[in-house]
């Protein structure tokens, strides 16, 4: 039996501590949080399905006077229309409970409130004859609302006015700006807000967070955004394990309310309905209520929508990218602005608008694709761009986004011209060479710079320099510098470089080279090459660049510059002559044909005619024609008369070059044949020159042949011609070419021009002003081109125009629009002369800057989020922009009609009178010139709009007019001023601009009597301005009261010392009076409170335990008092019925029959659990319970096992 016992305790213990080892095992394992046990799914099929049971159940609780619930019918009513927004199934039930809501009376604000955000969101199934709540009369002094007037504001009944101020049709700026600050100071510093007993509470932290998200949706306010992110950190902290704040009855509600406001910030909201979804009853409710019902729906919904699966009347811009070539934005740089827009319309548009806090406004044009274009220009700072996304019907705002860009400064040289001339030089000439620089300067600062300019030699020696200081405005582009010029000292051929260097703090940012070629030449007489543009750069816009050479004529005369000759060509057709000298003399005359310029004339005579054979013609054909006759030579010589006959014929020429040339073997027939003498006065006297061309072969006698040519170079001698001897026939065509360079004065003759067209230009493109000789295509694909000249005169001048057409090609960085350029001709001692020239290369610039701005190597880079709050960037991290720039941003589409607006003031007072200048254009789209216009104003701050002007203007008439606009009812702050004009019945944005209102400035004066003082001093406010005034007594004396004539105070704020006023439109003054303290003992506080409150001069609620120096703002906490009272101007008591407190209609599940959880089993079909976390940890909680009963079961038989053993012993 002993040994029997003892094997029944040791398995006892055995069993003992493989449970307590057990129970180890589960309570750390109760405390395990892994991730995936809390997560549970469910189908959208699914989701759906629950939705449907509970919309079919919540059809069924409807009364049949429209309202739901047995108590509190408003309440449920309207919260059910506000959570079933978006259900168009439940219509016939909508309109219902509008007619319900219609029909009662409201008893308080928060009946109120609610009514008009229910009828409002629902307007479109039926609309209540309701007018909009006087939200300025209701709103109190602080910024917040209060349950009933004259009470003290409480959040609860400020957020249901905000929500419906943002349903308002009309703009109420400045109490929507009021409430969101008293929202603001009434949150906690943990993000919570509470009702009035103090305590956070997560259903009313959820609704804020939701109404101010929405407020955020189509206004800018960093602090608000603070609050919403304050509010979203708490809900989020608050969390359970399983991402819910509660389920049951009494939690159900925090935990609805809490997804629905995070169910487009969070990820977890699907995993959410699942396990809501947990609490449905078969019914299809939850908890047999509407409201939580109804909540359920609405939380769907919201999931839905966030997912892009629900159809609603919703416009969400989501993103503003920007998109850029680089990481800092500097001056003209382009940025394509992309908004990403959910739940556009047909009738909807989109304004996207740049500004600064100056005077800048723009607005963007749209391209094709939607992009929308800016270009930084000249600016630098912090600029905002809206996005607006407006009804086209009435242009109201219906979506809204602001991003903020900065635009670091800039200074930027693209692109540096240095043009020299000539650009080839004859050695010793003593002319000047003349050197032009320009730079094309992209920038938004004014810069100092210096140009330099260094002229060497083929060694590289330093042989000319300048340098020139210029101030750069950031306003200009195209800076041209002052001309510099230098006569070349050298005594050699040689190749100059002329260096041009932009230097700006002392650094070189810009460099140029251009060269020149030192040629000699013996030649008195020359030919000089030279070319200039019409542009100094290619632009993106330009259409065409003009190249223009000149080839001019150089010489000793060439002051006197050559004009149209008029030529007489004697031919000696007598009979000493033979066939074959006159063939001779025939081509010789052609030659002078040939070189003929286009305005020149000549006659042709025969030696023994008194007639011309061809009269003055600058027709080189005819005149060949002429020549090309046969005749047989015979007769006299008259070579007298032919000449008489010649200056006759000469003296009809005026403002012409006279010529006579001959070709004869110089022997006079003499009398009778050839009578008089030559009239060599006459020559002189009209500037007749003689040339000729005397073939002595002819002439047998030697004498005779002496004669003849001492007369003939007399003749040339007297008239400034030349005369030749031609021994033989075939000596001609040589005489004649070597007299054609002083008979037309010539410079150079057997000239040409070539040059090669760049790649980028299609010949095509490439319109010449004189047709080239020859044009060759080349392997390249290129085109070489080629011009020639015969001769050129002295001072005359031959003008080469090329023009490229470059409207319809796309080029960038540089274009070589001519290259290969070679030049040359041969002088009048027959040596050629080559000159090259520099390919012709435009740098092609635009609006667009390249420059990255620098970055200090210390610098921190701040980029701004959209809650205000700056991440700092590190020097290799600055890709804040994606960098998926379009490569070829899309032409600016065509509107019907144009316009620009002007505002006449960029800054001014509310109630002033300004004028806006318009102006029209595109007019002629128009069918109708006739236009509705209108002036929009929409606030930069909080993007509501408002309509100040309207009017029909007839836009062909009137291209340019003023409109007066009155600014009265505005509010301060900055707007957006756009043009709008009625297009086809349809409302559309033309341009923009940007104007600053302010409110006038009111003097206040706040004094105290002997008794005390005030802790604010005397200063100028705004008109509704809430100013907080304390008086604090001296010693002796106690505040009585406040004393003003300008400023009313309410009954309970005479008597207090801690008040806040509102600025009144006007300047004021108030006084606080003090009282002597009275000489008895008080065992408690005399001061009668008008509300019980024995905190009132610090406005503080006694019962708060939260942070003593927060304002409770609800104050009297009177939705916890069984009466309250409201104190009347009259210091009369009026006592109102208390409604039901708002704390008990959030509390009111827990006094709820607790059958009502049997009535309702939990549908595990609707979900599909991943784990089955919970429900493991149920069994594990129940196997502890178990498990400890078994081990105090155990402990107990132990020991009464041990206390046998002993009384044994």
């Amino acid at each position: 039996m002993y040994m029997e016992g003892k094997m029944k305790v040791k398995t006892l213990r055995k069993i003992a501590y493989v449970l307590i080892f057990a129970m180890m095992v589960e309570a750390i394992t109760l405390n395990i949080n892994i991730n995936a046990f809390s997560k549970k799914t469910i189908t959208l099929e699914k989701m759906n399905e629950s939705k449907v049971k509970a919309l079919l159940w919540l059809k069924e609780k409807q009364k049949k006077d429209g309202s739901f619930g047995e108590n509190l019918k408003t309440y449920y009513t309207t919260q059910l229309l506000e959570n079933l927004e978006y259900e168009n199934t439940f219509a016939d039930e909508k309109i219902s409970a509008l007619k319900y809501l219609e029909d009662i009376e409201v008893n308080s604000n928060d009946d109120l409130f609610r009514k008009y955000n229910a009828a409002s969101k629902q307007n479109k199934y039926y609309h209540i004859n309701m007018e909009e709540p006087k939200w300025n009369e209701l709103q109190n002094t602080d910024g917040g609302f209060s349950l009933v007037e004259g009470y003290k504001s409480d959040i609860l009944d400020t957020v249901l006015a905000v929500n419906g101020m943002l349903e308002c049709d009309s703009f109420y700026g400045a109490e929507m700006n009021k409430s969101m600050e008293y929202i603001k100071r009434a949150q906690n510093n943990d993000g919570s807000f509470v009702f009035v007993d103090g305590n956070p509470n997560i259903y009313l932290t959820a609704y804020t967070y939701k109404t101010v998200n929405r407020y955020l949706e189509g206004n800018i306010n960093s602090s608000v955004k603070n609050v919403a992110q304050q509010a979203e950190s708490y809900l989020l902290k608050n969390e359970k394990e399983d991402k819910l704040w509660g389920v049951g009855e009494e939690k159900i509600k925090d935990t609805l309310m809490a997804s629905i406001a995070l169910a487009k910030n969070d990820e977890n909201t699907l995993n959410r309905i699942a396990l809501i979804s947990d609490e449905i009853g078969e019914d299809g409710s939850i908890y047999s209520d509407v409201e939580l019902t109804s909540l359920y729906v609405s939380l769907i919904n919201e999931y839905e929508m966030a997912c892009g699966k629900l159809d609603l009347n919703y416009v969400k811009i989501k993103d503003v990218k920007l998109c850029a070539d680089k990481e800092r934005i500097g001056a003209y740089t382009e940025i394509e602005v992309i908004p990403v827009i959910f739940g556009m319309k047909d009738n909807y548009e989109i304004i996207v608008t740049i500004s600064d806090d100056d005077d800048y406004t723009t607005k963007l044009n749209k391209t094709k694709d939607n992009i929308y274009v800016w270009n930084t220009q000249n600016k630098k700072g912090t600029f905002e761009i809206s996005i607006m996304v407006v009804d086209k019907s009435d242009m109201r705002v219906v979506a809204s986004k602001t991003k903020q860009i900065k635009v670091y400064e800039t200074f930027d040289v693209t692109s540096l011209t240095c043009s020299v001339s000539p650009k080839a030089y004859k050695l010793n000439c003593g002319k000047s060479i003349k050197v032009n620089t320009s730079a094309y300067v992209l920038s938004n600062i004014n810069k100092s710079v210096t140009r330099e300019i260094i002229v060497k030699d083929e060694e590289g020696n330093k042989l000319y320099t300048d340098a020139e200081k210029v101030n750069i405005d950031c306003k200009d582009r195209e800076i041209m510098f002052d001309e510099f010029s230098f006569e070349p000292e050298i005594e050699k051929t040689s190749l100059l470089s002329v260096e041009t260097n932009i230097k700006a703090d002392d650094k070189v940012i810009k460099t140029k080279t251009a060269y020149i070629k030192v040629y000699e030449s013996e030649d008195e007489n020359r030919i000089d090459i030279d070319y200039d543009t019409n542009a100094n750069y290619i632009y993106n816009y330009t259409d065409e660049v003009n190249i223009n050479f000149k080839l001019a004529g150089k010489g000793l005369s060439e002051n006197i510059k050559r004009r149209p000759m008029d030529i007489v060509i004697i031919l000696d057709n007598s009979g000493s002559m033979s066939s074959e000298d006159w063939i001779k003399a025939s081509e010789g005359a052609k030659i002078i044909v040939e070189n003929m310029q286009p305005e020149d004339r000549m006659e042709i005579r025969y030696i023994n005619r008194d007639r011309a054979v061809q009269n003055f013609t600058n027709d080189k054909e005819l005149l060949n024609k002429v020549l090309d006759n046969k005749i047989v030579p015979g007769g006299a010589t008259k070579l007298n008369q032919s000449f008489n006959w010649s200056i006759d014929d000469l003296k009809k020429s005026e403002d012409r070059d006279k010529s006579i040339y001959i070709f004869s073997d110089g022997v006079s027939s003499g009398w009778p044949w050839d009578l008089g003498n030559i009239r060599e006065d006459e020559l002189i006297n009209d500037n007749i020159r003689v040339f000729s061309v005397f073939m002595s072969s002819n002439v047998e006698s030697e004498d005779a042949q002496k004669n003849a040519l001492k007369k003939l170079d007399h003749l040339a001698e007297i008239t400034g011609g030349l005369s030749f001897d031609a021994a033989t026939r075939d000596n001609i065509e040589t005489c004649i070419t070597e007299l054609l360079g002083d008979m037309f004065k010539m410079a150079g003759k057997d000239i040409n021009l070539t040059m090669t067209v760049g790649e980028n230009i299609p010949i095509d493109n490439v319109q010449f002003g004189v047709e080239p000789v020859g044009r060759n295509v080349n392997e390249d694909g290129s085109t070489t081109i080629k011009f020639d000249r015969n001769y050129l005169s002295v001072g005359e001048d031959l003008m080469i125009n090329i023009k490229f057409l470059l409207s319809n090609l796309s080029l960038e960085g540089q274009v070589e629009l001519l290259k290969d350029i070679k030049f040359s001709y041969v002088d009048e001692n027959d040596e050629n002369v080559e000159v090259s020239l520099d390919d012709i290369v435009f740098d092609v610039v635009s609006d667009v800057s390249t420059m990255v701005p620098e970055v200090a190597d210390d610098e921190e880079n701040y980029d701004e989020n959209e809650d205000g709050t700056t991440n700092i960037i590190n020097n290799n991290e600055l890709n804040i922009f994606s960098h998926n720039k379009s490569e070829n941003i899309q032409e600016v589409t065509m509107d019907l009609l144009s316009g620009n607006i002007v505002m006449s003031d960029k800054e001014a007072f509310i109630g002033d009178e300004l004028q806006a200048n318009v102006g029209f254009d595109n007019v002629s789209n128009l069918d109708d010139k006739n236009v509705k216009v209108k002036v929009l104003f929409v606030n930069k701050n909080n993007q509501q709009n408002t309509y100040v002007k309207e009017q029909n203007i007839d836009v062909e008439q009137t291209k340019e007019t003023t409109i007066n606009i009155d600014t009265e009812n505005l509010f301060e702050g900055d707007y957006i001023v756009i043009l709008i004009a009625e297009l086809n019945n349809e409302m559309t944005a033309l341009d923009a601009t940007g104007i600053s209102l302010k409110e006038h400035m009111y003097k206040l004066t706040v004094n105290a009597d002997k008794g005390g003082s005030v802790d604010i001093t005397n200063g100028e406010y705004k008109c509704g301005e809430l100013i907080h005034i304390v008086a604090t007594a001296k010693e002796g004396y106690v505040f009585d009261r406040w004393v003003s004539d300008d400023i009313e105070l309410l009954s309970n704020e005479v008597n207090s010392s801690n008040i806040s006023i509102s600025m009144p439109k006007k300047d004021a003054s108030i006084k606080a009076i003090f009282a002597k303290t009275k000489k008895i003992e008080d065992k408690s506080d005399n001061y009668d409170s008008q509300d019980g409150d024995n905190c009132k001069d610090n406005n503080v609620n006694c019962n708060d335990k939260t942070d003593s120096s927060k304002i409770n703002i609800n104050r009297n906490a009177v939705a916890n008092k069984d009466v309250d009272k409201k104190a009347n101007s009259g210091n009369k008591v009026s006592y109102v019925p208390k409604k039901e407190g708002q704390n008990n209609i959030y509390r009111k599940h827990n006094n709820k029959n607790n059958s009502i959880g049997n009535n309702h089993k939990k549908t595990g079909t609707l979900i599909s659990p991943l784990t089955g976390d919970f429900a493991i940890k149920d069994k594990i909680r129940i196997a502890l319970i178990i498990q400890s009963i078994a081990l105090i079961v155990i402990c107990i038989a132990l020991k009464k096992k041990d206390e046998t053993e002993q009384k044994g012993v």
